[in-house]
């Protein structure tokens, strides 16, 4: 008998990258809707609440197409520091009754913010909030060269 390939989409494949637990994934596309699609139902296949971020909206409940974002959220630092605290809120109400995982952060366009410091900073500090709380940070930009920090 032939193993026939498994068919994923794209948002099956991207949940299996959630669970291997890599705790930041780098999504550099020009199609920003496409990627928050696919985001949303890996985030939704790997039962996991999600949050956005963009300089533009702020931040906003994520799994929801056009949820109101948070009034003053817009820069990246206050926006930053904003996921990072929903990162830790959300790691606290996760249980394993529920089957909920921590959660799943999308920060668009922030890359060309990241030669500030103090972004950088925030940046780092949400890194390692997501990281130890098992959640995932994706990066969906327009730019396809990420600085070394990343």
């Amino acid at each position: 008998m032939v193993a026939v390939p498994e068919r994923l989409s794209n948002g099956e494949r991207l949940a299996r990258v959630f669970r291997a637990g890599y705790p930041l994934v780098w999504l550099p596309t020009h199609e920003e809707d496409e990627a928050l699609r696919v985001v949303r139902e890996a985030a939704i296949d790997d039962r996991r609440r999600m949050y956005t971020w963009s300089c533009v909206q702020g931040v906003s409940e994520g799994m929801l197409e056009h949820s109101s974002p948070e009034n003053g959220s817009e820069s990246p630092i206050v926006g930053m520091a904003r996921l990072a605290m929903l990162v830790r809120d959300d790691a606290a109400q996760s249980d394993d009754q529920s089957g909920d995982k921590p959660a799943v952060v999308v920060a668009m366009d922030l890359i060309e913010h990241l030669g500030e410091p103090r972004v950088l900073r925030v940046f780092r500090d949400v890194c390692q909030r997501v990281e130890r709380s098992g959640g995932v940070l994706v990066l969906i930009d327009h730019k396809d060269q990420a600085p070394a920090v990343v």
